[in-house]
């Protein structure tokens, strides 16, 4: 992919995470969009982009789909200090359960550059992972194994997805509708469905 800052000093990842994973469809910077199925939030999915992470980060969405039932959402929730958070499954809860996985990283790029972050939703046995720049940055799961799921088994519901900009529509509980606050730079949201990323 284009890995931005790697390749300007002449070097490749030691991973790429999106290797021979079949793109399904990108989706352009929106606050409201409905291409993803309800029956391909029931599957794996791989979701990639470019991003600037800023310099200062502040709270943010990158992503999220459906909502307070069944629901995802990636960005910075906290900023002081700073917070990047992975999540699906129970949109209704504020900490992981047992059908719900928060993957929480202090540890991500703040130097204005842009960045390729990766991260994908297992349904059965709930779990979510993220990558940065091909880095592994962590996986978290269901408290005690079980599937993401809300309502239903799948890592969100039936509202409409937002990227990068901000929304009017509900979100996951406790997380903000503020857009991403460093739009600059930032690329489609490449989404990969019933695919996971083969490390």
């Amino acid at each position: 992919m284009l890995w931005h800052k790697l390749q300007g000093a002449g070097v490749r990842p030691a991973f790429d995470p999106e290797a021979g994973l079949t793109l399904t469809r990108e989706i352009a910077p929106t606050s409201s969009d409905g291409t993803i199925t309800n029956a391909e939030k029931g599957q794996p999915a791989v979701f990639a982009c470019d991003v600037n992470f800023g310099v200062t980060p502040s709270v943010g969405l990158l992503a999220e789909f459906g909502a307070d039932g069944d629901g995802a959402w990636v960005g910075v929730e906290s900023s002081s200090p700073a917070n990047f958070r992975v999540r699906a499954g129970n949109g209704g809860v504020t900490s992981p359960d047992n059908s719900s996985a928060f993957l929480d990283i202090s540890d991500f790029p703040q130097d204005g550059e842009v960045h390729t972050a990766v991260w994908d939703f297992r349904v059965s046995v709930g779990r979510v992972r993220l990558w940065i720049d091909g880095v592994f940055k962590g996986e978290a799961f269901t408290t005690s194994g079980g599937d993401l799921a809300g309502v239903s088994s799948r890592w969100a519901g039936a509202n409409v997805s937002a990227y990068i900009n901000a929304t009017s529509s509900n979100v996951c509980a406790g997380e903000s509708t503020t857009g991403w606050y460093s739009p600059t730079g930032a690329s489609n949201l490449r989404f990969y469905a019933n695919q996971l990323v083969t490390a």
